[in-house]
């Protein structure tokens, strides 16, 4: 298991339709009956993927799929902006998409109906009264949740605040304008695996392995559960929102500094929600034992609640770089992936 993968993937694939408006996308589909059409949209990445690119085009024959492609997805774009997307939802996960560039910005689970008819972002209390439901919806053996009420508010703040900052900083760019591919995404999902499965999985990724390895199954149980919560946008950025200037003007060090300044309380009016929501976010945490990484710009940084070890001070947000000491490609967006134990780990 690796924390977040396909829908890093997203953060990846939307990167690269953001620098290519007109980009194909080439597929193993002969015609607009092929099985391929449904198996690719079934998938995250693959309703992003037809819904963003120029055109999708078959491989063998460059017969021109687009119509067919877009179609299915904005089918199941169209269900997971339903109240219960987990039933468009395979495996033990949810997933919600709000696809701005086809009007499909407020998911109904998301977004209840008002008294006039519109939709609004629900409260903080909405998204705690609503994670029982979805942790309930992502696999039965988390369903002892919906009587941890500690727990129940953490994932339910969790997701408030990670999500609410999307809404607040994410569709639109330094210029005011529309982002071009604006998409936001949440995929909550499940997961149990023997420890030796996890560790060979996580071998990638030094912090997530260390942070994995400090775990172990209670009696009678033979599998580490965690639940992963990721919410990624396409927007500009934490360090290009937080500074107002394109990641071009930001040396490496400046882009570095500004990303942790996400990180705590903001001390310019401006910036007082955006802070204030991930401090909220690094509380939540360490109640609940997790681990977090951020993927945004040329950064890479994780927090393990395990080294949290003074609440009052700052907080130890790292950075990650990979070992061939190579600078990470600048990516679109930012990815938030946090994890946290279940029973039967601990």
């Amino acid at each position: 298991m690796e924390m977040g993968a396909e829908i890093a993937w997203v953060q990846m694939l939307l990167t690269w339709a953001q620098g290519e408006p007109s980009g194909a996308l080439q597929t193993f589909a002969d015609s607009p009956d092929d099985q391929q059409v449904d198996r690719l949209t079934d998938r995250m990445i693959g309703t992003v993927a037809s819904l963003c690119a120029g055109r999708v085009v078959s491989k063998s024959s460059g017969k021109d799929l687009t119509d067919a492609y877009r179609a299915k997805a904005l089918d199941r774009l169209n269900a997971l902006q339903d109240r219960r997307p987990n039933q468009a939802t395979k495996g033990p996960s949810i997933e919600v998409i709000t696809g701005d560039d086809y009007g499909r910005d407020k998911p109904a689970s998301f977004y209840p109906r008002t008294r006039d008819g519109s939709r609004l972002l629900g409260s903080r209390d909405y998204f705690m009264r609503a994670a029982p439901r979805m942790l309930g919806a992502i696999s039965r053996q988390v369903s002892w949740l919906e009587q941890d009420e500690l727990s129940q508010r953490t994932f339910g703040t969790l997701l408030y605040e990670a999500f609410r900052n999307t809404e607040d900083h994410a569709r639109r760019d330094l210029d005011g304008n529309i982002v071009n591919h604006s998409y936001r995404l949440v995929q909550a999902s499940f997961a149990g695996q023997l420890p030796e499965a996890l560790d060979r999985a996580t071998a990638g990724y030094a912090p997530l392995r260390k942070y994995i390895r400090r775990f172990s199954p209670k009696a009678g149980h033979k599998q580490l559960s965690f639940v992963t919560l990721s919410i990624l946008d396409s927007g500009p950025g934490f360090a290009q929102t937080w500074t107002q200037k394109p990641l071009q003007q930001l040396s490496d060090e400046e882009e570095y500094a500004a990303t942790l300044d996400c990180f705590t309380a903001g001390t310019r009016k401006a910036h007082d929600v955006y802070g204030r929501g991930l401090v909220l976010v690094r509380e939540f945490l360490r109640k609940s034992n997790g681990f977090l990484r951020l993927r945004t710009g040329r950064m890479s940084l994780f927090y393990d609640a395990h080294a949290d070890v003074s609440p009052d001070g700052p907080i130890p947000v790292e950075r990650w770089r990979p070992e061939s000491g190579t600078q990470l490609a600048p990516v679109s967006g930012a990815l938030l992936t946090m994890m946290f134990p279940v029973r039967g780990t601990h």
